[in-house]
C-alpha cells in the first residue's frame, strides 16, 4: 500500500504582488494584518518578500517588485488559478465592513452561503478576497470543521439543498450531547486491586481525579480550579473512596465524573481541612459519568 503524505494545516500562502507600499497599504492598512518582516526573495533577486500575520499566527506573504505597478484588472479565473482567499472576521467586524470599505472607495458585494456570511472585495492586483463570518459559535472542545461535517451529514440525510441554520443548530446539539452522555469509560487496568466500594463521597476536584476524568469523558476541558467547589467531608477514610471530578466542557454545563479508589489507597491531607484525600498513586478507576 502506498502511504500518503499527511499535511497538518496551511503553513502560508504566497501571492505575487506589485510594489512594497501597495502590499503594505492593502494587507496591513485595509485588512489590519501586522507587517511581520521583510527580506529578499531568495529565489528571485529582483523581488522582495513581505510577511503578514492574518490573525491566527500563520502567514500571508507577498513577492513585490518596485518596477511593477498595480495590475488594475481582475485576476484570471482559469483552471489552476486561485479563485479567492477567505479570512475569518467576527460578527461585529463583518457588520462594520461595508461602511468601512465604501469609505475607502473599495467595491464589495455580499453573499449568504447558508452556513456563513461573506463579503467579497479585491486587492490592488485584482485578487478576490473574502471576509467570512460563520453563523454559529463553535462549541468548546470542537473545531468549526466538526460542526460543518455533522451539519453536512444531517443535510444529506434530510435531502436538503444546502446547509442552513437548522442543520447547524442540530449539529451543535448532537456534538454536545455526544460529549455529555457517553457512559462507556475505558476498562480499569487489570493490575488494579479489586475491593468492595463504599458510599464515601468527596467532591474535591484533585489533579489526579481530573486527569483520569478528562480521559474518561473524552474532552480536553480543564477541571474547575481548586477551591471553586467546596471540599466535602469523606465519610470513611479507611474504606474505599469515591471522588467526583467536575468539568465544564461547555458553557453552563457541568460534567461530574465519579472516581473509585481501592481500599489500600494511600491518603494525603487536603490543603484546607483535615479530610483525608486519596493520592495519585491510588490507581483511580472511573465507573460512572453523569450530566448535572
Amino acid at each position: 500500500m502506498t502511504k500518503r503524505i499527511q499535511v497538518q494545516g496551511v503553513h502560508h500562502i504566497t501571492l505575487v504582488g506589485s510594489t512594497r507600499q501597495s502590499a503594505i497599504d492593502f494587507w496591513q492598512g485595509v485588512l489590519g494584518m501586522p507587517f511581520i518582516m521583510e527580506q529578499p526573495n531568495l529565489g528571485k533577486a529582483d523581488e522582495n518578500h513581505l510577511y503578514f500575520d492574518p490573525g491566527d499566527g500563520r502567514l500571508i506573504t507577498v513577492f513585490t517588485n518596485e518596477a511593477t505597478p498595480d495590475a488594475g484588472r481582475h485576476a484570471p479565473r482559469e483552471v489552476g488559478c486561485v479563485e479567492h482567499i477567505a479570512f475569518n472576521v467576527s460578527r461585529s467586524t463583518f457588520q462594520m465592513a461595508p461602511a468601512r470599505l465604501t469609505e475607502r472607495g473599495i467595491e464589495w458585494y455580499q453573499r449568504d452561503r447558508g452556513f456563513m456570511d461573506s463579503i467579497y472585495l479585491r486587492d490592488p492586483n485584482g485578487l478576490k478576497v473574502e471576509l467570512a463570518c460563520y453563523k454559529f459559535e463553535t462549541p468548546e472542545g470542537f473545531r468549526a470543521a466538526d460542526v460543518l461535517m455533522t451539519a453536512q451529514r444531517l443535510r444529506v440525510e434530510r435531502g436538503d439543498h444546502h446547509i442552513a441554520e437548522e442543520h447547524l443548530a442540530d449539529a451543535i446539539e448532537f456534538l454536545l450531547a455526544r460529549t455529555t452522555t457517553d457512559t462507556s469509560p475505558p476498562a480499569p487496568p487489570s493490575t488494579t486491586a479489586r475491593t468492595a466500594r463504599s458510599a464515601s463521597i468527596c467532591e474535591y476536584p484533585s489533579a489526579m481525579s481530573a486527569r483520569t476524568a478528562s480521559s474518561a469523558i473524552g474532552v480536553a476541558a480543564p477541571p474547575i480550579a481548586l477551591g471553586a467547589l467546596p471540599t466535602a467531608s469523606i465519610l470513611s477514610a479507611r474504606s474505599s473512596t469515591i471522588c467526583s471530578a467536575f468539568f465544564r466542557p461547555t458553557r453552563g454545563t457541568r460534567i461530574s465524573v465519579v472516581m473509585s479508589f481501592s481500599r489500600n489507597a494511600r491518603t494525603t491531607r487536603s490543603a484546607d481541612n483535615d479530610d483525608r484525600m486519596p493520592s495519585a498513586s491510588a490507581g483511580p478507576t472511573p465507573f460512572a459519568i453523569s450530566r448535572r
